[in-house]
């Protein structure tokens, strides 16, 4: 009735930078038989025919990026046709994996002869040394403007949860429907230095925020000019709601960026059902949706800003 399982891990990777060695990572998980102790089973109700509970806490660790922690050179033309090397990437030799730390706990149960079924999994996670991407100054001489790091630490947690149910069983023909629904939050607790903010053009990083949370320029209200076919007199959020012109008279943008929303679903799921026929033929479908984000809309901004149409 009782389950109990440790692990441990141990990963060295040439990803890494060099100076970063070996990586430990432990885990334990718990599991327990409920509906078999017999001083539990005489107070279930009858419906219940299986219930289990279950823990577990672990560490894993995500990899950096091939070749991302080294610094690299690539070749161009030089004088007299000779070939010469240049900077490329300014790499990281201190770059470690992204350590995640994770406790999960839940329970799952069967009633009616297995029929009906919940899965229920509450999760929360703490990254350590979070691998993100920021801006490396022009004045580095590195071509390539951005450079992998260990920025801090994120918390997320949400919930998961799986219904399935068996609403005929026949010899011949069968119907069963399942739903899922899975929730997710995340918060940046800390950046590594000073830092509070990485601005990575339309999204940030952001202590407070979730990670690639969208930041940009808000836009209340403007002008058609039809000569120009562009738009004046713009004004845009102030980051308190209120309005504030968006570009200076030299044509600047002078309008701070305000949150417009996250760039990772915080709802998702899906609902499924099979339709058994003819004791060997079935019909599947499924409808899956996220929500609670905002992406992009690349073709309405190349609409807007290219052709002005």
């Amino acid at each position: 009735r009782l389950y109990l399982t440790g692990a441990a891990r141990v990963d060295n990777n040439s990803s890494f930078g060099k100076d970063v060695k070996w990586v430990g990572y432990p885990k334990a998980s718990l599991s327990y038989v409920a509906s078999e102790e017999p001083s539990i089973r005489a107070k279930l109700p009858s419906a219940i025919n299986s219930l289990r509970l279950r823990a577990a806490f672990g560490a894993s660790g995500q990899q950096p990026a091939l070749n991302t922690a080294l610094q690299t050179l690539s070749p161009v033309p030089g004088p007299n046709g000779q070939g010469v090397l240049t900077p490329n990437t300014l790499g990281n030799t201190d770059l470690k994996p992204e350590r995640v730390e994770g406790l999960e706990l839940g329970f799952e149960t069967g009633m009616f002869s297995d029929r009906f079924g919940i899965d229920f999994t509450y999760f929360r996670d703490v990254s350590k040394d979070a691998i993100l991407s920021r801006g490396v100054a022009p004045s580095s001489g590195f071509g390539v403007n951005n450079q992998f790091f260990n920025a801090g630490q994120i918390t997320k947690q949400g919930v998961e949860l799986g219904v399935k149910g068996q609403l005929i069983n026949r010899r011949d023909y069968s119907w069963d429907v399942n739903f899922t629904l899975g929730t997710h939050s995340s918060t940046i607790n800390r950046l590594n230095g000073r830092d509070t903010t990485i601005d990575g053009g339309s999204y940030s990083h952001r202590v407070g925020y979730a990670p690639f949370d969208w930041f940009s320029y808000k836009v209340l209200s403007a002008t058609f000019d039809p000569t120009t076919r562009r738009a004046i007199n713009a004004m845009c959020d102030n980051g308190r709601g209120q309005p504030t012109p968006c570009l200076s008279a030299t044509g600047g943008v002078i309008a701070p960026k305000v949150f417009l929303g996250h760039g990772i679903p915080s709802t998702e799921g899906a609902f499924t059902t099979t339709f058994r026929f003819l004791r060997n033929f079935s019909v599947y479908a499924m409808a899956d949706y996220a929500t609670g984000y905002k992406r992009l809309d690349n073709n309405l901004r190349i609409r807007c800003q290219i052709f002005y149409t």
